[in-house]
């Protein structure tokens, strides 16, 4: 059976995210945020800008754009996911807090850190909100 032109279309938007990502982690941080930006208009462009897909897109271009230093375009696609998250959910905090999850999680799985509110140790030794661009690694943190 042929791949659909939808499975080769979300095939070419990975390819080109998992590049940004590359990219990132070699140090070449122009291309990789170029590489991402082209990722995401093309998933915008395909799948409209508040669609899940895009959110998770925003996500992890922010995670990116925040590991690069870059902390106010960071934020600012935090803010866009969020906005999206409440375009497509309305104001259910349980979808809220999944976008705060699938953030850490994103930024977990491919570089070992989680957001958190302070770049000190959590009082109450659980991670918490990623509205705040701090980066912590997890490894070192509450004895992980």
């Amino acid at each position: 059976m042929l791949p659909t032109i939808w499975a080769l279309k979300h095939f070419a938007m990975r390819v080109f995210d998992d590049l940004g990502l590359l990219y990132n982690m070699q140090g070449r941080r122009l291309e990789a945020e170029e590489t991402c930006a082209r990722s995401l208009n093309a998933f915008e462009q395909w799948l409209g800008p508040t669609s899940y897909f895009t959110t998770t897109m925003v996500l992890r271009m922010a995670v990116v754009l925040k590991l690069q230093g870059i902390l106010v375009n960071a934020q600012t696609l935090y803010s866009r996911a969020l906005h999206n998250y409440q375009a497509l959910f309305g104001s259910d905090d349980s979808k809220t807090l999944d976008l705060e999850a699938n953030f850490k999680a994103v930024e977990k799985a491919i570089f070992g850190r989680v957001c958190v509110a302070s770049s000190s140790h959590c009082a109450s030794g659980d991670e918490v909100s990623a509205t705040s661009l701090d980066v912590v690694d997890t490894k070192t943190q509450h004895g992980r």
